[in-house]
């Protein structure tokens, strides 16, 4: 084994995989972040508190690498107090759908409709509360000026009992199609605070309205960004959603999407050699 390459997320079964270094110790090992930047922020202590902790008996167990998914995520998590000769940038893989540009997306969307897509979370209690906020806008006419609504839930959490209790009056969808098939249907985006779906949406240059975290660390990824509207109330919903929001433009540094991959072919190279790499055509 050369390469040990894993969704790195700050977790203990993390450090399980990394003990196996001792076995596989010509192993270069890469963990490449799930959710950007939100690790640091919370700072767990599941990870090295300081470099000391790298180089003791039993210390906590970092990879070779934690490839961030943009400059602007290595930064965060570099201010986090991840070391600094560790955390490299590296192609996005999980938004690699969204090389289309957003103008392709907007160009798409039908000028006659107004569609709201909702995005929830995995936590019950958020969806829940994001939920009553967009039914309590609904019920005071701020959605007046939309279509319809697209209720796309975690899959993990299932969202139909929630929204019958809601009790939406607007024309509205629970949908299990995947989010690029929905981008051009959407022309505001209302998402939970836990996913980081919202950077997807941002990135696009849709509009975004983001239910603040409820009696919960706010650890999304754009928390403090000028490009997006948190909301903590109903009420903030409803003014929210009842402006002319404008589109997003500076979300794009966030993340790293460049065709042909070249910082995960360099990665790749320098573990196999560029005979092994043309071969499979990495």
């Amino acid at each position: 084994t050369r390469l040990v390459l894993y969704v790195w997320e700050n977790q203990p079964w993390e450090q399980c995989l990394l003990a196996t270094r001792k076995q596989l110790n010509k192993a270069r090992y890469i963990g490449a972040v799930h959710t950007p930047a939100n690790a640091a922020i919370g700072n767990l202590k599941v990870f090295p508190g300081s470099r000391r902790e790298l180089n003791i008996p039993n210390g906590r167990l970092m990879p070779d690498l934690i490839g961030a998914p943009g400059i602007v995520p290595q930064k965060v998590l570099i201010e986090g107090g991840w070391p600094q000769d560790r955390v490299v940038t590296v192609e996005a893989l999980r938004y690699i759908n969204l090389l289309s540009t957003a103008a392709e997306v907007i160009a798409g969307q039908k000028k006659d409709e107004k569609n709201l897509l909702v995005i929830t979370g995995s936590i019950y209690s958020e969806t829940d509360q994001q939920l009553a906020w967009l039914s309590e806008a609904d019920r005071i006419g701020a959605l007046a000026s939309y279509t319809k609504v697209i209720i796309k839930p975690h899959p993990s959490l299932p969202v139909d009992a929630m929204v019958k209790h809601a009790g939406l009056k607007i024309t509205h969808a629970i949908v299990s199609a995947p989010l690029q098939n929905l981008w051009e249907y959407s022309h505001v985006v209302y998402a939970a605070n836990s996913t980081s779906v919202s950077i997807e949406a941002a990135y696009l240059g849709i509009p975004v309205i983001i239910a603040g975290s409820s009696n919960n660390l706010n650890v999304n990824p754009l928390f403090g960004s000028d490009e997006v509207d948190f909301v903590y109330s109903a009420e903030q919903l409803s003014k929210k959603l009842a402006a002319n929001l404008r589109r997003t433009t500076s979300i794009r540094d966030f993340l790293e999407l460049i065709p042909g991959l070249p910082r995960w072919h360099e990665i790749f190279t320098d573990a196999f050699g560029n005979k092994l790499v043309s071969k499979y055509n990495v």
